[in-house]
């Protein structure tokens, strides 16, 4: 009995001392403080996410109106759609347009197309009285509040059949008549992904998935220089630019892979890709060499590697969840939308929607490349102003040394 009861004690020792020695490593600041980042993830996703959600519920999402009927019950309609609890009309035009040329770099989630002769049809109960909408579908949760809304304010808006009405429009042989009402109809014309497919969001989360591993591995870089000893050297006799092709060869396995599984899903599962890839390309560049200058400036004094790792969830996630390819992106506060632009993820998604599933040409680009560009180029002016002023600071360290020697 006492071999067995020393036994069981044995094994309970054996339980206890191994919590312990995990709860050390975990506030010893060398492995990844999870006490902390349980906590920071908790409240971040919370607190953070309440706040874009709390007025989702009355965002309202813009749209564009071509109206050619140009008629005094035209602009009531556009006046009652743009009055309603769901839309915004953001634009109006009085020509005939492609609706695709409104739709780019996320400016609006659809185009509602008034037909000429709209009026006369609703008048006289003849025709077709029914208007258009071109729904953008490279997010298919965007429009589902719009297609209501556009249902409820298009019936509403019918005009009754009167003696008064037809006689305005010279039917006199039918207006004896008798009043009644007529609705307007809406045809939906889904654009960019007609039959909502899941291929865009198999491709949100392929790029997500791959930011996620590219952060970690960048937001490691950092502690890695400083727990090797080479931190002075590559800010004291190294130049900026050293510093950031550390992450070039990161950046183009990024590349690689995703274009790699782009191609696959392509060839194998129909996703569309209208665009022109090879113009798109540089852009993929760009987002991992982005998330790894953000992953450098917040993780600039981090003492180990995996003090680094802890702070992914302010790198990728944010930009996932505010990109605009899972979730309506119109439906969050305007406040969020500029937010959104801190992460290189929404830049990323942004581009990818215009080249991909609009299939926007480079010239057509232009703009959206220049900004992404410039949002880069901020990036790696704030990495630059962290570098030298670190690179000062251990100057003037050293000479301290050399002084006190």
């Amino acid at each position: 009995m006492p071999e067995a009861r020393r036994g069981r004690s044995k094994w309970l020792q054996d339980i206890i001392d191994s919590m312990f020695e995990e709860l050390e490593a975990m506030t010893s600041g060398h492995f990844v403080p999870y006490h902390k980042l349980s906590v920071m993830a908790a409240v971040v996703t919370t607190v953070v996410l309440g706040l874009f959600f709390t007025q989702m519920s009355v965002i309202e999402a813009p749209v564009a109106v071509i109206d050619l009927d140009r008629t005094t019950q035209s602009d009531a309609l556009i006046s009652a759609l743009d009055s309603s609890r769901d839309i915004r009309v953001a634009k109006v035009v009085r020509s005939p347009v492609n609706p695709e040329s409104l739709l780019r770099q996320d400016e609006l989630v659809g185009v509602i197309y008034i037909p000429r002769g709209l009026t006369e049809s609703v008048l006289t109960g003849r025709g077709s009285a029914r208007v258009g909408y071109f729904a953008d579908q490279t997010n298919a949760a965007q429009n589902g509040e719009v297609f209501n809304s556009l249902s409820e304010v298009a019936a509403a808006e019918g005009v009754p059949v009167s003696a008064a009405n037809l006689a305005a429009l010279g039917a006199a042989s039918q207006a004896s008549e008798s009043a009644s009402s007529s609705g307007i109809g809406v045809e939906v014309r889904r654009l960019f992904n007609p039959a909502n497919s899941l291929h865009i969001t198999v491709l949100a989360f392929l790029y997500f998935f791959s930011g996620i591993y590219f952060g970690i591995t960048s937001l490691m870089i950092m502690g890695r220089l400083h727990v090797s000893g080479l931190w002075e050297t590559t800010i004291c006799e190294r130049g900026l630019s050293a510093l950031v092709a550390r992450l070039f060869p990161y950046c183009l396995g990024y590349c690689a892979a995703v274009t790699l599984m782009t191609a696959a899903l392509v060839q194998f599962d129909g996703l569309p890709f209208k665009g022109n890839y090879l113009a798109y390309l540089p852009s993929l560049f760009l987002l991992p060499l982005c998330i790894g200058l953000l992953a450098m400036i917040v993780t600039w004094r981090m003492p180990t590697p995996a003090n680094g790792a802890a702070f992914m969830i302010f790198i990728v996630p944010p930009g996932f969840i505010m990109g605009g390819m899972t979730m309506a992106e119109h439906e969050f506060p305007g406040w969020v939308h500029y937010v959104s632009n801190a992460f290189p993820l929404t830049w990323q998604f942004g581009m990818l929607r215009d080249f991909a599933f609009r299939g926007k040409t480079l010239s057509e680009m232009a703009g959206p490349y220049g900004e992404y560009l410039l949002y880069a180029t901020v990036l790696l002016a704030l990495a630059a102003v962290r570098f030298y002023a670190e690179r000062r600071r251990l100057g003037a360290s050293q000479k301290n040394r050399e002084g006190v020697s």
